[in-house]
């Protein structure tokens, strides 16, 4: 089973009749936006202080 770049999330193989197509394209779709928004927070966050709640 192989993973999307970003996320790391499990996609299906492609010999698992025709499922592969349905499954892996929107979460391929995820982890690239998510991955995304993700690096911009990040980079947002740099050089701020970061408070955690107690």
């Amino acid at each position: 089973m192989t993973e999307t770049l970003h996320l790391g999330l499990p996609l299906i193989a492609a010999a698992q009749a025709q499922k592969h197509v349905t499954h892996n394209q929107p979460i391929s779709a995820l982890s690239s936006c998510c991955g995304t928004l993700i690096e911009w927070r990040v980079r947002a966050l740099q050089g701020k202080k970061v408070q955690c709640r107690q």
